[in-house]
């Protein structure tokens, strides 16, 4: 009985709410952080995107404009105020809202917080660890493949949380191939046909190059992630992570015939 009043009781907040007001607004930060340890220990990169988010939904939906000119209920202003911290690294800001470091030397295996802090009383925080160096194993360098069944194989990355997989066109950045992109859990993945295909379906011959990186943190890309980002980034919505690249890149041949 008193669990049922409770709720009345809520509902009828709620409702005074809905109904003593048009439309609901509030804000929230949102960070989009990234460091890239090269294997080459050269160039290590931080980027750190941080934005104030403010959304304003309308209550009353017969109100809202369903035109196709009608805008998004949220809009994202750059923050230029921040102090910005790798370990014990001030990263600085290169134009507004984006901070960025290019010379790191991240240590492989290394753990490495993330702080912001934002006026007097907002800190935001997370902490990734660099996965350590990893090379592609299959296909090998210069290999020809046909196009059915090509399988992508590497070592382990310790510390690795998950691999982000590329692959595209290594000679015409206007390719008409599909290429493909993937997160994967495992150490290996078998690439779709379509990803040597054109998008009706003709086969594209010519040299493509793998990607793989090895992730620990969360990672997310697009301008939909960035605003709903969620994430592993305490005090904001967002994420962190640190990548690392493969020690080898592989270029490789596919003609449209059967792997033997």
């Amino acid at each position: 009985m008193k669990i049922t009043k409770s709720i009345l009781i809520i509902l009828g907040v709620i409702s005074v709410i809905f109904l003593s007001c048009d439309h609901i607004f509030f804000e929230k930060y949102t960070v989009s952080a990234t460091l890239v340890k090269n294997h080459t220990g050269e160039f290590d990169v931080a980027n750190v995107i941080i934005g104030k988010v403010n959304v304003d939904i309308p209550v009353y939906m017969d109100n809202f404009d369903y035109s196709d000119s009608a805008s998004f209920p949220a809009n994202v202003e750059p923050v230029s105020n921040a102090v910005v911290k790798i370990g014990d690294t001030e990263i600085p800001m290169s134009t507004n809202g984006i901070y960025s470091k290019a010379d790191m030397s991240l240590e492989y295996k290394q753990s490495y917080s993330l702080s912001i802090t934002i006026g007097d009383t907002l800190n935001i925080n997370s902490e990734a660890v660099v996965p350590d160096s990893f090379s592609i194993i299959t296909p090998a360098d210069n290999d020809t493949v046909g196009i059915h069944g090509v399988e992508v194989v590497w070592h382990r990355s310790d510390s690795a949380s998950f691999y982000v997989v590329y692959v595209d066109d290594a000679e015409d950045s206007v390719s008409l191939a599909n290429g493909y992109e993937n997160v994967v859990k495992d150490t290996s993945v078998v690439l779709p046909d379509s990803c040597f295909m054109d998008l009706d379906g003709n086969p594209i011959e010519g040299v493509y190059k793998i990607h793989v990186f090895a992730v620990n943190g969360a990672w997310k890309h697009g301008i939909l992630s960035f605003i709903l980002g969620g994430g592993n980034v305490h005090g904001a919505w967002g994420t962190y992570a640190i990548m690392t690249p493969s020690n080898n890149t592989v270029r490789f041949n596919v003609r449209n015939r059967k792997k033997k």
